[in-house]
């Protein structure tokens, strides 16, 4: 009963999440929303591609070694961001390679559906079990980020106010909060989204469009190529596809921020 009452106590919340950005659209006509939204897109870049490499890359599939005050600086960046903490995202990740498009699949569209992978799984899943996926995180190091983790986002929706107002709340805040929420729950479920297989084959998928819209994350949307090589740091198999991760990798590496790079591997 417990767990039931949390479950629908985060579903009204993330609901309201959403209704509040939306209502607070009003806020964004003034002089100063022109000023806020790049910023706002900034932000988003700088998070989502300290996830792209610190979080997925590294630590989840140890693609990459990384210089250890870069390896906490992308860990800040991505929890500010969203991406939740360490030890939840790269359990869950593992696990869901492990079990890709079986009834164990955390995120699996087959499923659940697309709602479930896109989003439900977040808050009506029990998170993976640290002990099992990822043993090598329990270090204070990364334990550590669980606990800030409130406060982190609290006041990642809160300081585009101080600089913008309502405007910069809206725009830096929420509402880039809920873009990098969606861009990353369409890895779960619209690039797993191929019915009509038989359960337990990997439904994953590239799709060339999504990239883009993904902004500094564009490789992410190469997805059946790193399904079917998890431990490679490059996601891109053609010289057509681009993935900025792997560029932002190769210039690490040549700085020596970055070691041990993997490529073309299980």
């Amino acid at each position: 009963m417990v767990e039931d009452r949390k479950r629908k106590h985060l579903d009204v919340c993330l609901h309201n999440c959403h209704t509040r950005i939306g209502l607070g659209w009003y806020r964004v006509v003034s002089d100063t929303w022109m000023e806020s939204i790049p910023h706002g897109i900034d932000c988003r870049r700088r998070g989502r591609i300290r996830n792209h490499i610190g979080f997925h890359r590294a630590l989840a599939h140890r693609a990459v070694k990384l210089n250890p005050i870069l390896e906490q600086l992308l860990i800040f960046c991505a929890v500010f961001n969203g991406s939740g903490a360490p030890s939840t995202w790269i359990a869950n990740h593992r696990d869901h390679h492990a079990n890709a498009d079986t009834i164990e699949d955390v995120s699996s569209p087959r499923h659940g559906g697309f709602w479930w992978a896109h989003m439900r799984w977040l808050y009506q899943w029990r998170p993976s079990p640290m002990q099992k996926w990822c043993p090598d995180l329990i270090r204070p190091r990364y334990l550590t980020w669980k606990k800030v983790q409130v406060s982190l986002i609290i006041l990642s929706i809160g300081f585009g106010y101080f600089p913008f107002g309502w405007v910069g709340l809206f725009w830096m805040g929420a509402i880039r909060l809920v873009y990098c929420l969606h861009m990353q729950a369409f890895v779960n479920s619209l690039l797993h989204l191929k019915p009509g297989l038989p359960d337990g084959v990997d439904s994953s998928q590239n799709i060339w469009w999504l990239g883009p819209f993904q902004l500094t994350a564009w490789g992410e949307n190469w997805h059946g190529n790193h399904h079917a090589q998890p431990a490679s740091a490059c996601f891109s198999r053609r010289w057509w596809q681009i993935d900025l991760g792997w560029y932002a990798i190769r210039a690490l590496s040549a700085v020596g921020l970055v070691t041990h790079v993997r490529t073309g591997l299980r």
